[in-house]
């Protein structure tokens, strides 16, 4: 369900600003952190996918909402892109200040940001509809 995917992305958000914010500081956990970031990380990618799976099911009908639609495909490109370098980061170095990392934590950013904007649109149209 959604909330499980937003939980567990929360996770890895969590867990990938504070090993960008306070590297010395959770020197001693940085092993685990980046542990729980990557294994997070895969978990919240198989989420997002039987996720969206279950989401087109019920909206890929409704063609005419064009702005609901437009914003559905740039939030699943943020989040592929997302997964992808983070996937790839894995089995590859991935220093920070590299484009690598600079396209995963630009497109994780946008993937939390477009995401909520996404969703609030959504909520916006159906209690608009209830309201009538």
């Amino acid at each position: 369900s959604l909330t499980w995917l937003a939980w567990l992305a929360g996770y890895v958000v969590t867990t990938g600003t504070f090993l960008y914010c306070y590297p010395e500081t959770l020197e001693a956990v940085d092993n685990f952190m980046v542990w729980s970031h990557e294994i997070s990380g895969d978990i919240t990618i198989l989420f997002f996918g039987l996720y969206l799976i279950r989401h087109l099911e019920r909206v890929w009908r409704m063609w005419r909402f064009k702005l609901s639609r437009w914003s559905g495909y740039i939030v699943v490109l943020c989040f592929v892109v997302c997964g992808v370098t983070g996937v790839w980061g894995q089995f590859t170095a991935m220093p920070e200040d590299s484009q690598l990392w600079q396209v995963h934590l630009l497109s994780s950013i946008l993937s939390v940001v477009l995401s909520v904007a996404h969703i609030s649109y959504g909520f916006r149209r159906r209690l608009s509809r209830t309201r009538a």
